[in-house]
């Protein structure tokens, strides 16, 4: 019997790439996560308009209501980077849901979406991660 992917529905608009986040507002329904906010997956490459030249607004993945192309636990998926990091390494999401590397010391628990397959040396460079999601505190003191 085949796998049936898991299937959301953007509760706002979500950009490709992105970490993403569980909508408490409606089941099944998900947002772009914020700042190491609990993460179920990554958004996919596809985007809802055609990649326009002149396109003057942001070309989201999906907006309020669209389905959600979503990698989740066991997969692997590209992520943007909000930062660089090595591989390896656990990410999290940054404000906008884009990976950044997990704190690895203070007690501020660390919602983390996926391990990195390779390094990012800045901002925007996509990635290839493992995605697997967990919570993890780096250090109770």
């Amino acid at each position: 019997m085949a796998n049936t992917p898991p299937r959301i529905v953007a509760g706002g608009q979500i950009l490709p790439f992105r970490f993403l986040s569980p909508d408490s507002s409606a089941d099944h329904q998900g947002l772009q996560a914020t700042a190491n906010g609990e993460i179920f997956g990554v958004s996919g490459e596809g985007t809802k308009y055609a990649p326009l030249s002149d396109l003057v607004t942001t070309n989201p993945h999906a907006e309020a209501g669209d389905p959600v192309d979503l990698r989740g636990d066991g997969e692997e998926g590209m992520v943007e980077a909000g930062a660089a990091f090595s591989a390896g390494v656990r990410l999290k999401a940054d404000a906008i849901g884009r990976a950044v590397a997990v704190a690895t010391t203070g007690t501020i628990a660390q919602n983390y979406g996926g391990r990195s397959q390779q390094a990012a040396t800045a901002a925007g460079e996509l990635v290839r991660i493992s995605v697997e999601t967990g919570t993890v505190r780096p250090a109770i003191v």
